[in-house]
């Protein structure tokens, strides 16, 4: 669940006129995004847990950020790491997985001191934070010198997405809410900007973080309709190379390189360099 509230402006400048008022009591309150939380059961995080397995060794003192109920947490305590889960606000799923120590902090200003991480993780979260440069100067912040941030999460530039959304409705099926629309005509004009914006970023290859207005009244509210803005691994690749961090990896799990930028996910891996 991302934070909301105080504006620490750091990195690439963000288009704030989209975002609501309401956004941390959405994550605070909302029935739909509780319930969105509570259909997720441990299996759901098993790939997220790969990921970090991957790159971070076991026994390694972690943030899991944007930990929602505290499952997340859970199952990386489960596979050998000494975790903190930390969420905007935390509802504990008790007695479906190993306990995990938790807190509630805003991930614009974390609870915590300078370099008390070995690696900070977070899944499904970066693209619900309002600033997610702010967001990523704090993940620097609190992982140590030579340790590891790792993002997973969607990749909304992708022309996965709304050529998903938009078959089932070519045959006439009931299709589930998007981000990008809810009719053919919406979503196609949505995925030619989309489409477009990736492109600019494959030639400028520089980091600008792109809002979007997001629907906190829908029903189904809690996927990807809340999201701030359109997220994508080569912004958040590039905001960690123009801070003089070194990019381990992108877009991993057997993903084509030359079609990296393009896959439905984003995984971003990256080395925190020595304080300025």
């Amino acid at each position: 669940m991302p934070p909301g509230g105080r504006r620490h402006m750091t990195g690439p400048m963000v288009d704030n006129k989209h975002i609501p008022m309401g956004v941390r009591d959405f994550y605070r309150r909302s029935a739909a995004y509780q319930r969105h939380l509570a259909a997720k059961d441990m299996r759901h995080f098993e790939p997220y847990v790969r990921f970090v397995r991957r790159y971070v060794p076991a026994g390694a003192a972690l943030l899991d950020l944007g930990c929602g109920n505290g499952l997340s947490a859970a199952c990386l305590g489960q596979a050998g790491f000494r975790v903190t889960g930390c969420d905007l606000r935390i509802q504990s799923a008790a007695g479906r997985g190993p306990a995990a120590a938790l807190c509630e902090g805003d991930g614009l200003a974390l609870p915590f001191r300078d370099g008390t991480f070995d690696a900070v993780c977070a899944s499904s979260y970066l693209e619900h934070v309002p600033d997610p440069a702010t967001a990523l100067a704090e993940m620097v912040r609190v992982c140590r010198r030579g340790g590891r941030v790792l993002i997973d999460g969607p990749n909304h530039l992708s022309p996965v997405h709304p050529a998903k959304a938009i078959i089932p409705r070519l045959l006439g099926q009931k299709a589930p809410p998007t981000p990008y629309g809810s009719t053919v005509t919406s979503i196609s004009l949505t995925a030619a900007r989309v489409l477009r914006w990736g492109c600019e970023k494959a030639v400028t290859r520089r980091c600008r973080f792109i809002q979007r207005r997001p629907d906190l009244g829908h029903p189904e509210a809690g996927g990807d309709l809340d999201a701030l803005w359109w997220s994508n691994p080569a912004d958040i690749r590039w905001w960690f190379r123009e801070h003089g961090h070194r990019v381990i990896a992108s877009q991993t799990e057997g993903r084509t390189r030359w079609l990296a930028d393009w896959a439905a996910g984003a995984q971003v891996v990256a080395e925190v360099a020595g304080r300025r």
